[in-house]
């Protein structure tokens, strides 16, 4: 049910620090549905990049630039294959688990 939410709304929103977005797997998730993430605040720490430029491009500060952003046509950029990726270590990690 929350990936459908996450495929039917335009952005989610963080109440996290710019500088925090990659800890958030709220924000992993929006991110892997290639949901852009508008982070409200937080330019404690700007010059502190974000890693992944794939990631970069899907979180929108709230500054002169979003209001742009929010008026141009919705368009979705997935990350296809990670879906596998993440299951098979999830899945090495339950048999670590397990044994």
């Amino acid at each position: 049910m929350i990936s459908q939410f996450f495929n039917w709304v335009d952005f989610g929103l963080t109440p996290f620090p710019l500088y925090t977005v990659g800890k958030s797997s709220t924000i992993a998730a929006m991110v892997e549905h290639g949901l852009p993430v508008i982070v409200s605040w937080g330019d404690i720490a700007p010059e502190h990049p974000i890693e992944d430029e794939a990631f970069a491009s899907l979180i929108w500060r709230a500054d002169e630039h979003l209001f742009a952003r929010l008026m141009k046509p919705r368009t979705r950029s997935l990350r296809p294959g990670r879906n596998v990726e993440i299951a098979k270590v999830l899945l090495a990690r339950l048999s670590q688990s397990e044994s």
